[in-house]
């Protein structure tokens, strides 16, 4: 998941270069601190609602293609199981 999101990370920061934004730019469009979207860039988990405010500024197939590809890894990833016993303990 970590190398997706990396990727996810580098298809904004391309996209984003490519249209001329820069970085505290976007940030302040998307309502997060320059901080935050550095950390985006770099490949740093964020919040769909956070995806969607960068996605209506970014508006581009190869970031909705990059997102699809994390979550189509996401569903392929087993959950762990919980470590905890489900028996009362007495």
């Amino acid at each position: 998941m970590r190398q997706m999101t990396r990727v996810l990370g580098g298809t904004i920061r391309s996209i984003r270069e490519e249209r001329g934004l820069s970085r505290a730019a976007l940030a302040k469009r998307c309502g997060i601190s320059l901080r935050h979207m550095a950390s985006i860039e770099a490949g740093a988990n964020f919040s769909i609602a956070i995806f969607l405010a960068i996605l209506q500024e970014l508006p581009d197939p190869t970031l909705l293609t990059a997102f699809s590809r994390l979550r189509d890894e996401s569903e392929s990833t087993p959950c762990p199981q919980n470590s905890r016993s489900s028996a009362p303990s007495g």
